[in-house]
């Protein structure tokens, strides 16, 4: 569910917020308290993980199954709200990703610093995707000089990009990586333990003692 508001509204169980402007909610009740928020999703759609705004009255969210939405138009209007909001989706066929899997849970979805048409998102199954048109056309990015040892079984769940060439994610296990050209390759930095001196094989017994990664910022 999303839902949106131009005011500082107030939401009774708040899972994520965006500049005051957008929750993304998998469920519970919401108050005006004075402030009104409205809901934009429509009907039919997964679950949302990570939601960013493109402009002030647009925005990407990712979550489930691959899933993807954007609005690319959410303007108040003289009623209270502006009809149906401009919407694309992958269940609709308007986003599309070439080289991506389906079936893939995607946890967090970034803009680069300074360009809010060029998007990354990250997720499970080893997956990192970007777009360079506000989310509506992506490409799975190959990240296997990362080196991770889990292949498919690794979860990505931060990323952050400074500039339109240079970007970080972070996962599970102390997993981090870098890209210095945009994200079409990538190079592994130290993973992040509990003990500087820890043991950094991969053996069951020592990949416990390392910490999972959940966001990264600059």
């Amino acid at each position: 569910k999303v839902l949106k508001t131009s005011t500082m509204g107030k939401f009774d169980s708040l899972t994520s917020t965006v500049k005051d402007r957008v929750i993304l909610s998998s469920g519970g009740t919401f108050s005006n308290a004075g402030m009104d928020w409205v809901d934009i999703t429509g009907d039919g759609f997964e679950t949302l993980n990570s939601v960013v705004m493109t402009s002030s009255h647009a925005f990407v969210a990712v979550g489930e199954n691959g899933g993807v939405l954007v609005c690319a138009d959410a303007r108040p209007g003289t009623n209270g709200y502006a009809g149906t909001p401009l919407f694309g989706s992958s269940k609709d066929g308007q986003v599309t990703c070439s080289g991506c899997q389906g079936q893939v849970e995607l946890e967090r979805v970034v803009t680069v610093q300074g360009d809010t048409t060029r998007l990354y998102a990250v997720g499970d199954k080893n997956h990192v995707r970007r777009s360079v048109n506000g989310g509506f056309t992506w490409v799975g990015l190959d990240v296997s000089g990362c080196l991770v040892s889990l292949g498919d079984n690794m979860m990505w769940h931060g990323v952050y990009f400074g500039d339109a060439e240079h970007g970080v994610i972070v996962g599970q296990q102390g997993y981090t990586c870098q890209t210095l050209d945009g994200g079409e390759s990538w190079s592994p930095l130290p993973r992040y333990g509990k003990d500087e001196d820890i043991d950094t094989s991969d053996t069951p017994a020592q990949q416990a003692v390392y910490t999972n990664l959940h966001a990264v910022f600059g």
